[in-house]
């Protein structure tokens, strides 16, 4: 009887770790974040936005963005140009900016958009596959199977546990491989209107990087994306295209 006292005490253990990190999580966000968070949106619309970083005398201007929804965004630049700066402008994570930034022409002051992102660092939880693709929602195993098999993880079907095997802190059982597919997996299991993609194939293989963009052409079709990516293939999925040249966003005609 020991082993089953041993997986009822995990499964207790992964379960409360979830509610801890979800209750500590909500209090933070609700002690310093008011806003109303809108689940979904016909247009987001910037116009003559100048960002400009504190005691610095960077600046990072976008004259116009708009994004409608189910567009495909392409965002490409040099490392520094002000990728960043523009997608944390969209997460809501930005206040100090001039210009214009509307939500269905609407001010932002007092909401912002519930989007998706699949950034390039990983965080994973000291918790099972299952529980870190699925946080708190309710998603069967031979769904969670069937997308796995899909993203060519069935080596994780293979540990003693499947599905249910603690990964360690920080993911530290697997791959960078293996982290990043779960990492797009969960992102989608999220089921957002809109996502935000920050090089969704950066330190991977090209056979695991091919696995990734087919998953994202096929389950993405449906959602809107602003994508920061230098893959052409996934570029191909775009209608839109800017680039960042001298820290200003342009847009390329295709």
């Amino acid at each position: 009887m020991g082993f089953v006292f041993e997986e009822l005490s995990g499964t207790i253990i992964s379960w409360y770790e979830l509610k801890a990190i979800k209750s500590k999580l909500n209090s933070i966000f609700k002690n310093f974040d008011h806003r109303k968070i809108l689940k979904s949106f016909n247009q987001i619309q910037l116009s003559d936005i100048v960002i400009k970083y504190p005691r610095t005398d960077l600046e990072i201007k976008v004259d116009s963005l708009i994004v409608t929804k189910y567009d495909k965004v392409s965002l490409t630049g040099q490392s520094g140009q002000g990728k960043t700066s523009i997608i944390n402008l969209i997460l809501g994570n930005i206040s100090f900016y001039k210009g214009k930034f509307l939500i269905d022409g609407k001010k932002v002051d007092h909401s912002k958009l519930d989007i998706g992102i699949v950034s390039q660092e990983i965080e994973l939880f000291n918790m099972s596959i299952k529980d870190n693709l699925c946080l708190d929602k309710n998603i069967s195993d031979q769904e969670l199977i069937q997308y796995l098999e899909e993203l060519e993880l069935d080596e994780l079907l293979l540990f003693e546990d499947g599905i249910y095997t603690i990964v360690g802190e920080k993911g530290l059982k697997l791959s960078t491989g293996q982290k990043r597919r779960i990492n797009i997996l969960r992102s989608y299991l999220m089921d957002k209107d809109i996502y935000i993609l920050d090089e969704p194939t950066s330190n991977l293989d090209a056979h695991t990087e091919e696995i990734v963009v087919n998953f994202i052409l096929k389950y993405f079709q449906d959602k809107t994306l602003i994508i920061a990516t230098h893959n052409e293939k996934i570029n191909e999925l775009c209608n839109l295209f800017y680039t960042f040249e001298n820290h200003c966003l342009i847009k390329k005609n295709m």
